[in-house]
C-alpha cells in the first residue's frame, strides 16, 4: 500500500456507494437511508483493491450522509488509508425521487410508462412527481 502523504499527484476520485438493498430490489431510493446489500459490502472491496492497483491513496474522503454512502466510504478509507479524514456533506445527498421512492421500477413502468421512466432516470431534466403528504 503506497503512502497517504501530501506528496503525491492530487486526483479526484468519485466512487458510487455499493449496491443497496433497495438497488437489489429494483425499488426507488433517491433519499431513503437504505443500507447496503452483502453485494454492496463485496463492491467496496473490489473498489478499494481497484484504487490500490492504481496507486490511489486518498487525503480526504467525502461522503453523504446515507448509511449507503458512509459505510461505501468508511470501508475504502479503512483499506487504504484509515488516517485519512472523512467528511460527510448533505449535499451530496442522492436525488430526491420524489413519488417514486420506494416504489419498485417495474411498477413505476407499468403506471407511467417508459417513456417516463426513463425520462426521470437518466435525464437532467426529468423529475419525477413530488410526494403527497401521505407519502411522506
Amino acid at each position: 500500500m503506497g503512502s497517504c502523504d501530501a506528496r503525491h499527484r492530487r486526483v479526484l476520485v468519485l466512487v458510487r456507494h455499493g449496491e443497496s438493498r433497495y438497488n437489489a430490489e429494483q425499488i426507488f431510493t433517491g433519499l431513503l437511508d437504505v443500507d447496503l446489500s452483502a453485494r454492496g459490502h463485496a463492491q467496496i472491496a473490489a473498489a478499494a483493491r481497484l484504487m490500490a492497483d492504481a496507486g490511489l491513496h486518498p487525503r480526504l474522503v467525502l461522503t453523504s450522509p446515507l448509511l449507503r454512502a458512509v459505510r461505501t466510504a468508511e470501508g475504502i478509507r479503512a483499506a487504504l488509508c484509515p488516517e485519512a479524514p472523512l467528511r460527510e456533506s448533505w449535499r451530496l445527498a442522492e436525488r430526491d425521487y420524489g413519488c417514486l421512492t420506494g416504489v419498485s421500477k417495474r411498477e413505476c413502468r407499468e403506471r407511467w410508462g417508459d417513456e417516463a421512466f426513463f425520462t426521470w432516470r437518466r435525464t437532467l431534466e426529468g423529475r419525477p412527481p413530488a410526494a403527497t403528504a401521505a407519502q411522506r
